[in-house]
């Protein structure tokens, strides 16, 4: 009963703030703060909670493995978004995840080799993404904020309740389910358009990387630290993110300066 209560305040605090943030500073802020471990860690926090600390950390390698469907998912429909309707587009991005979650299931992996794999993929995710345009998010209906409350309260209780019947390598995979991240890509496709997708991937794949640092500080020390090991983890993740957002947004403006001058170039 302790862990139903604690589902059911943490998870839509944690919504609601990610939403409003997202409404004030943009996709790209937005993005990164969507790929924030906003399910994942509070459904960890419960499987410590409700399943043991070597349940919960077997799991959190599986998520670092996860990770890698999330990527998959968000290159996809910044790609597709360009092309196709949001339907098709969240049918293929829907896909991706699926087959990578699929590829993954078998492999098994140390915590650090799954963090190293996963924060590589993030960051080639980056050079795979499309050329971003200016956009601008159109205003949310009443019911936006509900729906996406609702919807991330649904993935914690479902992923905990069949935590037994999934074990820890499923409950691991599928708590990254890219739930968030589709609704915001989604909403955003219908009411600005489908490049819209690309500057909210590019946040997103910034932030996995300190997605995947707090599981690996979980999976490698959440046996012998309890409880504790969330705060570090949480820490952990942000400074590590916050440093991949910066190196991608340096990145990007060195792409777009090097685009500028060949094209200055060739105009001569």
């Amino acid at each position: 009963m302790q862990t139903l209560w604690l589902k059911l305040a943490i998870t839509p605090i944690l919504m609601t703030g990610a939403t409003l943030a997202v409404r004030r500073w943009g996709p790209v802020v937005g993005g990164w703060i969507i790929g924030l471990p906003l399910t994942s860690g509070p459904i960890s926090l419960f499987l410590y909670l409700e399943r043991g600390p070597a349940f919960a950390a077997h799991a959190a390698v599986s998520t670092l493995l996860g990770i890698n469907g999330v990527t998959a998912c968000v290159v996809t429909y910044a790609h597709a978004a360009r092309r196709w309707n949001w339907p098709a587009t969240t049918a293929a991005s829907l896909a991706a995840f699926v087959a990578m979650t699929a590829l993954l299931r078998p492999l098994v992996a140390s915590p650090p080799q799954a963090f190293a794999g996963s924060a590589l993929l993030a960051m080639a995710g980056l050079w795979l993404l499309p050329r971003e345009r200016s956009v601008a998010l159109g205003p949310a209906p009443w019911w936006d904020l509900p729906a996406r409350v609702a919807l991330a309260l649904a993935m914690v209780m479902a992923i905990t309740a069949m935590a037994d019947w999934l074990g820890p390598v499923l409950s691991g995979l599928l708590s990254p389910f890219p739930i968030f991240t589709l609704v915001m890509a989604v909403f955003g496709h219908q009411q600005t358009g489908g490049h819209v997708a690309t500057p909210y991937a590019r946040g997103l794949l910034a932030s996995l990387v300190g997605f995947a640092a707090f599981f690996l500080v979980v999976a490698m020390w959440l046996e012998r630290m309890g409880m504790m090991v969330f705060p570090l983890a949480t820490a952990a993740g942000l400074v590590v993110g916050a440093s991949a957002a910066w190196l991608a947004r340096r990145f990007r403006g060195q792409e777009r300066f090097s685009h500028e001058g060949h094209e200055e170039h060739d105009g001569h």
